[in-house]
């Protein structure tokens, strides 16, 4: 195979990947529904080759699961117990990390961090923000502080479990785009001070908050 077709072959595996990712994060496909390689490739337009390739890495990303006899599967709704484990470990990991980005100006993340809140809020003062667009907002606001972390273990760690809470809170929360921006304001003035205590503080206090809205949405949904 040629450069330039290996080349195209990865691009188009690079696209049925962000595809597929999409459709799971949003509910497009369900939890728990089956993938049917032949079917996607034929609604993407592509061979089975690429969507084969994208599966493979969304079972990285504990968004599919492949079980003999049944084949590939988006992975199944969280239960509201495996949402509060969930924010366990966000507990243990993001305040850490906050702590840890907040000493470090070389790698101090808070102007990225400023940047993505002034875009955020001034879909705010549009008065469109949409739950995906508070949510995108928010994935991208603590994947920086995890990615000036510059630690993989807890980056992988930390985005194939964010996956699943996204498709979870895409389930039952509202819009609580306020909210986030005033917290995350809080993390990203500490982290600029280069406060570590600060930071982390302002890290926990976020995620206990966004863990009540959560658990009231989850209440009031009748689930």
């Amino acid at each position: 195979m040629s450069e330039r077709a290996l080349r195209s072959q990865k691009s188009a595996s690079n696209d049925v990947y962000s595809t597929l990712q999409s459709w799971l994060m949003d509910g497009r496909i369900a939890p728990g529904a089956k993938l049917n390689i032949e079917r996607l490739a034929r609604e993407l337009g592509v061979s089975a080759t690429p969507v084969r390739e994208a599966i493979g890495r969304l079972e990285g990303d504990n968004l599919v699961v492949t079980t003999p006899g049944r084949g590939p599967a988006a992975t199944a709704r969280l239960s509201f117990e495996e949402f509060r484990q969930l924010y366990e470990f966000r507990l243990l990991v993001e305040p850490w990390a906050a702590r840890s980005v907040a000493v470090g100006r070389l790698i101090n993340p808070a102007r990225m961090l400023t940047d993505e809140l002034a875009e955020f809020e001034r879909a705010l003062a549009s008065g469109t923000p949409t739950r995906e667009t508070t949510f995108a907002h928010d994935a991208r606001f603590h994947s920086l502080i995890m990615e000036a972390t510059e630690n993989s273990w807890v980056r992988q760690s930390y985005w194939q479990t964010h996956c699943h809470l996204h498709i979870y809170r895409l389930e039952y929360t509202g819009n609580s785009a306020g909210n986030t921006a005033d917290e995350h304001k809080a993390i990203a003035e500490a982290i600029h001070r280069c406060d570590p205590d600060a930071a982390a503080e302002a890290a926990s206090e976020h995620l206990r908050l966004s863990y009540a809205r959560s658990v009231t949405a989850f209440r009031d949904s009748g689930s």
